[in-house]
């Protein structure tokens, strides 16, 4: 977890040409002050090194249609990416008690990952963005490969069940 805390931190210093810089380039919006439900996020990416994570003042919205992400830092702007670019849903656990939720935006080649994974999923959900299995995240993520057709997770959204089911065999690491 120290190894964590300490990635997350030198990512955070790597300065405005991070990873964040690929969603902001592609999404900036100006800031408002809209009821949060994480005041954390992490963002990684396929184009830049390490990742950057924002915390303390940070927030993130899921809204119908969108989701805001607010780093509240005064050099950065804050993004609202369309639930249409969104193209998967999925889970990292640092254990049972602490779960996130990743959202693949394949336009940037960006993951961000965020906790609080109820309102999360629910957003997921309502959106229709299919949980994709851990494994397939990490190819894209770190290999560069394609993403899957969401039509091999259609089944998802025949019952909540299965949905949640496949979120927690992300989380899982599957």
């Amino acid at each position: 977890m120290r190894t964590l805390g300490f990635l997350a931190s030198a990512g955070l210093l790597a300065g405005c040409s991070g990873s964040y810089s690929d969603l902001e380039a592609a999404f900036a919006r100006d800031a408002n002050n809209a009821p949060v439900v994480a005041n954390e996020f992490v963002v990684t990416s396929q184009k830049q090194e390490g990742l950057e994570r924002f915390s303390a003042f940070a927030s993130v919205r899921p809204s119908p249609g969108h989701i805001d992400l607010s780093p509240s830092l005064s050099w950065r702007r804050s993004v609202s990416i369309p639930a249409t670019e969104v193209a998967y849903c999925s889970m990292t656990c640092f254990g049972t008690a602490d779960p996130h939720v990743d959202l693949l935006v394949p336009r940037t080649g960006s993951l961000i990952t965020i906790s609080n994974k109820q309102e999360l999923l629910d957003w997921c959900w309502a959106h229709r963005i299919p949980i994709l299995s851990s494994a397939d995240k990490r190819r894209w993520l770190y290999s560069g490969a394609s993403l899957p057709p969401p039509s091999i997770y259609a089944a998802q959204f025949d019952d909540r069940s299965v949905f949640d089911k496949q979120a927690q065999q992300s989380c899982l690491g599957y």
